[in-house]
């Protein structure tokens, strides 16, 4: 197929999003792995969200967190739809508690500009970040060497009417 010109990395995302939602995940990664093998194809963002959403459906989200992590170190960037996703296949808590375990994930993994895409994203959904929520974004700074932003952002906390907790303050 690969040689007529058949299989592209459009064909590879159809297919795997194909196996996924038949809930054939574990043929979706051989595919994907042969494929990557035999016919020298690289995944693209396509692909890895197909291969994600699959994992979080059958609920092996250690494996969707694997691969967004592989996914962020090839240079892709998640769009919203993706940490939805994500965060719907861990949101048996409820919502502002499934968005701060998620930002943690991701400066666990030294993602630190996602964690604040997803905070501005909680603020424009209507939800009040909690001082959990800003305690990840204050640690994800300091990970990062940006003391001076997490500093600001301890200040704009006290602005919004949270108070910092001792953890706030040692994080910085």
């Amino acid at each position: 197929m690969h040689e007529r010109g058949w299989v592209d990395g459009y064909v590879f995302s159809i297919l795997a999003l194909a196996f996924s939602k038949w809930g054939e995940i574990d043929k979706a990664m051989q595919f994907i792995d042969k494929m990557r093998d035999d016919q020298n194809l690289a995944l693209n963002d396509k692909t890895f969200y197909a291969l994600i959403h699959g994992f979080v459906k059958e609920s092996i989200e250690d494996m969707a967190l694997k691969l967004l992590k592989k996914m962020l170190k090839l240079g892709f960037t998640p769009d919203v739809s993706l940490y939805d996703v994500l965060i719907g296949g861990f949101c048996f808590l409820p919502y502002i508690v499934a968005y701060s375990a998620t930002m943690d994930g991701l400066v666990k993994i030294n993602e630190v500009d996602h964690p604040f895409e997803l905070f501005q994203d909680i603020c424009t959904h209507g939800c009040r970040p909690d001082v959990v929520s800003h305690n990840v974004l204050i640690k994800g700074f300091c990970k990062a060497g940006k003391v001076n932003e997490a500093n600001n952002f301890l200040n704009k906390m006290r602005v919004t009417g949270l108070v910092p907790s001792v953890v706030s303050y040692n994080l910085l």
